[in-house]
């Protein structure tokens, strides 16, 4: 912090930063935590600029030599600024000679010009520093909200479309209670705007705008309230759920993939509230953690208020009991049978996850496995083997309520491998195999017994990975592979 008369009080010093020695017109008297130090060479101006000698500097001030260049970032010309402290204090002029000035360690404060955005700086060195401030041209840019938001904390924030390391990354307008709001000055370029609230935003959500030398007047922004839309569930002779989950989106555009659903409380009495709901047509999917489901199209959450919610009737859930027919073989110990909704996103899950409605039954030894409390629907069955490989896949319209009974046959006819170790690469742990498609599955290897698989037939690539020791994982072995539909295959490791 450079002194001057009447300089602010950072908070290292207790009283008095900057008061001059009535007797010496060259030193600056500093008080520090209730010690007066004088130090040399104040010039009218109260800039208190350094001597080359750092001996005279007293030791126990903790003071940087800096020379600061202030520079036109267009033309990289030198040119005047000001220097003011981290409290809007000015300073003094810094810039074009780049003299040495002295400042505290730690010292922070910010360099103006008028025509330019001002630029933050910071003093954390220990040793004396060079700094170049490279200030942008700037304007300001005003406009008018067409409503102002109900949130005391809400912000319109411009970011930067036009990237520069010496840039702020975002700035915050001056917002009034009119709904008028001014920035600057910033850097002349291009921005997106974005209002920053919990009970409105800005139609659309960004506006993209550019400053210009001039400054602008954008004119008039459109702000749309955020409604609550208040739900109240329908169970037929079920016990009300703790949650809901909620997929919603607009009625004028299709899901968008792996979209993940809101996860709300429900209230003993069956309401539920879904804040902050953009005043446009939605279509909601909903379910429960325990099979429960529904749907509403066209709906509207400033139609919804508390005393008239949206009637939500949830359908009832269904049971499947599924039969794997491996054909050649039987079904081995760990395969698995998931149900979740026709077309969904994502890997096939290996254990039920009800806010992605997925069930997942083991199958048994006769070959059976039974999904209850399954969500109605188009709905995807697939049959996983103990390696999470999918061997048959098919689908059912389950209704609600309903029990059906489907019998899954793969598609693809299956082979059997068996790695049998040890015998050639006893160091071996893992044995991934890739398949014309592109899919790898990894098998875990035992140093004492075989381990079986069932794959569908074709070619394969087979890498046996592995380690000695303390050493990284490595391939030790890697060949082709063919499985004819029907065959057990063996293969030494």
């Amino acid at each position: 912090m450079i002194a001057s008369g009447t300089g602010a009080v950072p908070e290292e010093w207790t009283s008095g930063f900057g008061e001059l020695a009535p007797h010496d017109g060259d030193i600056l008297v500093l008080e520090r935590r209730g010690r007066r130090v004088a130090l040399p060479a104040v010039e009218a101006s109260g800039v208190l600029r350094a001597r080359p000698d750092r001996s005279a500097i007293p030791e126990d001030v903790a003071a940087i030599a800096t020379r600061i260049t202030v520079r036109d970032a267009g033309t990289a010309r030198p040119m005047q600024a000001w220097l003011f402290d981290a409290h809007g204090v000015a300073l003094g002029p810094i810039g074009g000679d780049a003299e040495q000035i002295l400042l505290p360690a730690g010292f922070i404060g910010s360099v103006c010009c008028d025509g330019y955005a001002p630029r933050d700086i910071a003093i954390r060195s220990d040793k004396d520093e060079s700094i170049v401030v490279d200030l942008h041209r700037a304007a300001c840019f005003r406009g008018q909200l067409d409503r102002m938001p109900a949130d005391p904390r809400a912000r319109l924030i411009a970011h930067g479309l036009d990237p520069s390391p010496h840039s702020a990354p975002e700035f915050t307008a001056d917002l009034r209670a009119d709904g008028s709001f001014h920035f600057g000055p910033i850097p002349i370029g291009r921005y997106s705007l974005h209002l920053e609230s919990e009970t409105a935003w800005l139609h659309p959500p960004v506006r993209a705008v550019e400053v210009s030398a001039h400054g602008q007047d954008a004119g008039v922004f459109e702000v749309e309230v955020f409604a609550t839309l208040h739900i109240a569930l329908k169970i037929p002779g079920a016990v009300v759920p703790k949650r809901l989950h909620v997929l919603a989106r607009r009625s004028d555009r299709e899901p968008a993939p792996g979209a993940s659903p809101i996860t709300l409380p429900v209230a003993p009495d069956g309401h539920v509230e879904l804040a902050k709901t953009r005043p446009v047509p939605l279509v909601l999917d909903c379910w429960t953690d325990d099979g429960f489901c529904g749907h509403a199209s066209g709906v509207l959450a400033v139609d919804h208020p508390r005393d008239r919610p949206l009637i939500l009737a949830l359908d009832t859930p269904g049971t499947i009991d599924a039969f794997v027919d491996l054909v050649a073989f039987r079904v081995p110990h760990g395969s698995r049978v998931v149900a979740r909704p026709h077309g969904a996103d994502g890997p096939i899950r290996a254990a039920s996850d009800a806010e992605a409605r997925c069930r997942v039954a083991e199958v048994d030894a006769n070959g059976k496995a039974r999904l209850a409390a399954v969500w109605p629907g188009p709905t995807e069955l697939t049959m996983l083997s103990p390696q999470g490989v999918a061997l048959a896949t098919t689908t059912t319209a389950l209704a609600p309520g309903s029990r059906d009974t489907i019998v899954l046959r793969p598609e693809v006819p299956v082979a059997c491998l068996v790695l049998r170790a040890p015998v050639v690469h006893a160091q071996a742990r893992v044995a991934c195999l890739t398949w014309a498609k592109g899919k790898t599955t990894r098998i875990a290897l035992h140093s004492t017994s075989s381990t079986e698989a069932l794959l569908p037939a074709g070619s394969y690539r087979l890498r046996l990975i592995g380690r000695e020791g303390d050493l990284p994982e490595r391939i030790v072995h890697s060949s082709a592979l063919e499985l004819r539909a029907g065959e057990r295959v063996i293969v030494d490791v």
